[in-house]
């Protein structure tokens, strides 16, 4: 599976301690795991990586689900958007020795094959965890059906107190 990884959404929270160490442990782990899908079998292809934080900023408690989000939508659109406001690398990332590259241009995915996107998020408290999204299984419908009454009626709508008029 890691041939089929293109990109990792990192927590990236723009620190100087928790940056380093977390690209270090995704290159390490996954950027210099070998050859990529597509490369002909030769190791060199840096793994894509970046964070919606530099897009859309903090977003507390969710800022995980921002992340996975933003992967579901790259794989539906075939194509991750790039990471804002990164012209000034980490100077603590070694990213060539650790084969990764921040995502600074719209990354096109591959539509003809299966790809997988990783997604790291840190929680204040301690809680740490990483998912793997991945292509549904091929000759599968990749657009859901649309909403009818029948299945809208058993959801909660998504009101706040800043909704106008709202029942």
């Amino acid at each position: 599976m890691v041939d089929r990884l293109r990109y990792v959404e990192a927590d990236g929270t723009g620190t100087g301690r928790g940056d380093p160490i977390e690209a270090g442990a995704i290159g390490r782990v996954l950027g210099r795991a070998g050859a990529r899908a597509g490369d002909g079998g030769q190791v060199g292809t840096p793994l894509a990586i970046g964070s919606v934080k530099t897009n859309i900023g903090h977003a507390e408690a969710a800022a995980g689900l921002a992340g996975l989000v933003k992967v579901l939508l790259a794989i539906e659109h075939r194509v991750v958007p790039p990471s804002l406001h990164s012209a000034e690398l980490n100077p603590a990332i070694d990213f060539t020795g650790l084969n990764l590259q921040l995502v600074r241009e719209p990354l096109p995915l591959p539509v003809d094959e299966a790809v997988c996107l990783g997604v790291n998020s840190f929680g204040w408290g301690g809680t740490n965890a990483h998912v793997v999204v991945a292509d549904p299984p091929a000759g599968t419908n990749r657009r859901a059906e649309p909403a009818t009454a029948a299945t809208t009626s058993r959801c909660v709508p998504p009101w706040s107190r800043l909704t106008p008029n709202r029942p």
